[in-house]
């Protein structure tokens, strides 16, 4: 009899705990389904006068993922997040902001968009001098730029091939080299050399009245180890910056005179989305964990070994060597390209003092090299919610672009805003914006004919009505 009763109840054990792990499963290929799923965002943008708007911006965390068409419409696809912040926008119109929330099984977000109409406060800027394009040369694309002394400096691509140009301040050219690796960018290190950074190599070279000089060629881990984290040299001291928390913490430091002693400057840490970037690395992990023990429930390629990398001690930290699925492969892209975005912060020496420009927390410090804070002072501009410093590279002025469209002279001092400059509307979306005595430069790309692009030169002067 009490055979039979354990039997029982062990049968029953069985069956429970069978229940159960199926029960497990689903849930878990639930939470697979939401990671995976896709969603659709689209709608109409008009004015108040119910006229549809052509060429306005659509954001999706700060990234552009569309531009309405001629009929006002706009669409673009992303994979599934808590929130998408939506920021719409175009001259002439206020600024809106919209918050997709999206939700279990529905893959399709109809939006009705209306903007309002604004006085524009640029309109009492007039452009003395027509912005113009530097250079004749039309088939290319411009990489990158530096404005070096009284050199432009370009790096271009052209069909297949990667040049070097070095041209005088009027655009006439100086130099040209071919390059035998495809280089990406242009970099100025804190002690002034310069160097061509490339995804697996870098190379340093001089100018010389004009002509290229190629020096050492050098890994890219030396460039980002070494070089990139030296940001300025003060008082005869090289300050280094690098970022912790995901991005999300920067600490500026200096060595003392044995090389090997680590002297912290200052902090600067964004708490709140330092919460929400562990919030989305802790999914990917755990994403990561359940792909690997389910591979038949989730969408890992075949390309991709099963074995779990971070208990084997093979992870070297590096994301995208766990993106092993589609739905990983999403998350790890959008979490490395929006939400891990470094901390908005840049220190600057300005008359012989040492300046913090703080954008997280909106304030300037000015700071001595033990971390002591000699002022503090808030930045008075309301308006601006994408902002960086860019600072004339002949003198002490200091400028501050807001939302890659208006130029604003900033009082270090102060934290008082004055704007200067507005870009035209014709220059959608500039990049790489660079002041040079006075001179505004900045790179536009004409998306009626993506291939190409062209570098734009205007004067900043200011002249009220």
């Amino acid at each position: 009899m009490i055979d039979c009763f354990a039997y029982c109840t062990k049968k029953i054990l069985h069956v429970v705990i069978k229940r159960i792990y199926i029960l497990y499963l689903f849930i878990l290929s639930l939470s697979q389904s939401i990671y995976s799923q896709t969603i659709q965002v689209r709608g109409i943008i008009s004015s108040e006068k119910g006229q549809v708007i052509n060429g306005a911006t659509i954001l999706a965390n700060d990234k552009i993922v569309a531009i309405s068409d001629f009929n006002g419409y706009f669409s673009f696809q992303t994979g599934y997040q808590d929130t998408i912040l939506l920021n719409i926008r175009h001259i002439g119109y206020a600024a809106f902001d919209y918050t997709v929330i999206p939700q279990k099984g529905k893959s399709f977000y109809n939006l009705k968009i209306t903007l309002k109409d604004v006085t524009v406060e640029l309109s009492e800027i007039m452009i003395e001098s027509k912005a113009v394009y530097v250079f004749d040369k039309k088939d290319w694309i411009i990489l990158d730029y530096l404005v070096y002394d009284s050199t432009i400096v370009v790096l271009s691509k052209e069909f297949k091939d990667i040049f070097l140009y070095t041209f005088e301040y009027s655009g006439k050219l100086i130099s040209k080299e071919k390059l035998s690796y495809p280089y990406k960018s242009l970099y100025i290190s804190c002690l002034g050399g310069l160097h061509l950074i490339g995804k697996e190599q870098c190379q340093e070279f001089e100018i010389e009245d004009g002509d290229i000089y190629f020096n050492d060629i050098y890994q890219t881990d030396k460039f980002y180890n070494f070089i990139k984290p030296c940001c300025l040299v003060y008082k005869n001291t090289p300050v280094f910056k690098d970022f912790l928390n995901h991005n999300q913490k920067a600490v500026y430091y200096y060595f003392d005179d044995s090389k090997t002693n680590q002297h912290k400057i200052f902090i600067v840490f964004n708490e709140l989305n330092s919460r929400s970037v562990n919030k989305v690395y802790n999914r990917i992990i755990s994403l990561y964990y359940y792909s690997i023990s389910h591979p038949q429930m989730s969408d890992i390629s075949y390309d991709f070994d099963k074995e779990n990398i971070i208990e084997a001690g093979d992870w070297d930290g590096d994301l995208m060597k766990l993106a092993i699925s589609d739905s990983l492969f999403d998350m790890i892209s959008n979490f490395i390209n929006i939400e891990s975005k470094p901390v908005n912060t840049h220190l600057d020496i300005i008359e012989d003092k040492l300046f913090l420009f703080d954008f997280s927390n909106n304030r300037i410090l000015n700071l001595g090299l033990d971390g002591k804070i000699i002022s503090n002072v808030k930045i008075n501009n309301n308006k601006c919610k994408r902002q960086n410093i860019v600072k004339d590279v002949s003198n002490d002025k200091v400028y501050l672009v807001c939302n890659e469209q208006s130029i604003f002279k900033l009082n270090y001092q102060t934290g008082e805003t004055d704007l200067v400059f507005s870009i035209p509307e014709e220059y959608l979306f500039p990049k790489r914006i660079k002041i040079n005595s006075g001179d505004l430069f900045f790179i536009n790309y004409d998306y009626a004919k993506y291939s190409y692009n062209q570098l734009v030169k205007t004067k900043l002067i200011k002249t009220e009505h």
